[in-house]
């Protein structure tokens, strides 16, 4: 059901270079609503970076969790969102100083990023391709974007049927 879930409120937890698919690479998923979450994270000084996460309902789950950097990650065609900042929080696992930058989201078939629940921080700079009646970022809860900047984002609305990978290519190290 998760491809890696690690919600054990450490302190210092990094998820690097990981390459996790629900079905074959290069390919949509026709059951992907049905396999939860590529990676799911709780905690503090949090780092996810340089992921490949395809073809899961959710892409990511940012839970429990502040002062956390997401970057330079690949989500390809996940069947609800992206990326989806929960909101399940406690104590000092609040939600705040998020960072989430440089990362390449390819048709997230709902939202890009989702946001439950109080947070702060930025949303810079990623690349969102989306296609159909899918949006950008979409605040799920009241407030919840209150305190997150969101500069330098480019989306890009494709048409017709997106691919099963970034550019139409895949290899057996992910998307090209």
């Amino acid at each position: 059901s998760f491809f890696l879930s690690i919600v054990n409120l450490a302190d210092g937890v990094i998820i690097r270079n990981n390459k996790a698919s629900s079905g074959k690479w290069g390919q949509i998923d026709p059951k992907a609503n049905i396999t939860p979450v590529g990676i799911e994270i709780s905690g503090k000084n949090v780092l996810v970076e340089g992921n490949v996460i395809q073809n899961f309902r959710e892409g990511m789950h940012l839970m429990n969790i502040r002062d956390a950097h997401v970057r330079n990650n690949t989500m390809v065609n996940q069947a609800w969102m992206s990326i989806w900042r929960t909101g399940v929080s406690y104590g000092s696992n609040d939600g705040s100083n998020l960072t989430i930058e440089n990362n390449t989201i390819y048709n997230p078939h709902v939202t890009g990023l989702l946001f439950n629940g109080h947070s702060s921080g930025v949303i810079r700079n990623n690349n969102i391709t989306l296609f159909g009646t899918a949006i950008e970022i979409q605040q799920g809860s009241a407030g919840a974007l209150n305190g997150v900047a969101q500069p330098g984002n480019k989306i890009t609305r494709g048409s017709g049927s997106p691919s099963g990978a970034i550019g139409g290519n895949i290899n057996s190290n992910g998307p090209v």
